[in-house]
């Protein structure tokens, strides 16, 4: 995922500049980032989980930073409770179907021995919603 956005970065001429390891659990993600964000500020989150992305809006809406002038907020996996938080999540719809039928058709060709490596893109759907200009 760091790979990827770092070359997506460099596509719209813009510096990926890291990779921050938030907590999984929402109570340590939330104090986490309550702490991180007192004197860190970004112009984009990108979060792997809807609890990640709630812990941080929710620390950043407390710390007076505004959600999305300031700070926008994406989450990577779509889910219902991304519509529920106010303001709703901005998120990227992955197809898991799809996902699960390419991963298995590389796993049968591995078994085959046949270890061609080539780039699968898959596609995704961007659901922008209030956390995002």
């Amino acid at each position: 995922m760091i790979s990827g956005a770092s070359t997506a970065f460099k596509a719209q001429g813009k510096e990926f500049n890291g990779f921050l390891e938030i907590p999984a659990e929402y109570r340590s993600s939330y104090e986490f980032l309550r702490q991180y964000l007192k004197d860190h500020r970004h112009q984009l989150v990108l979060t792997n989980r809807d609890s990640q992305a709630m812990a941080c809006i929710n620390a950043a809406k407390e710390l007076g930073i505004k959600i999305p002038e300031e700070m926008e907020v994406i989450c990577l996996i779509d889910t219902k409770y991304n519509s529920m938080i106010r303001p709703q999540l901005s998120s990227f719809f992955i197809p898991s179907y799809d996902l699960g039928a390419v991963a298995m058709r590389i796993i049968t060709k591995m078994l085959h021995n046949d270890n061609e490596e080539k780039p699968i893109e898959l596609s995704y759907v961007f659901t922008p919603r209030q956390t995002t200009k």
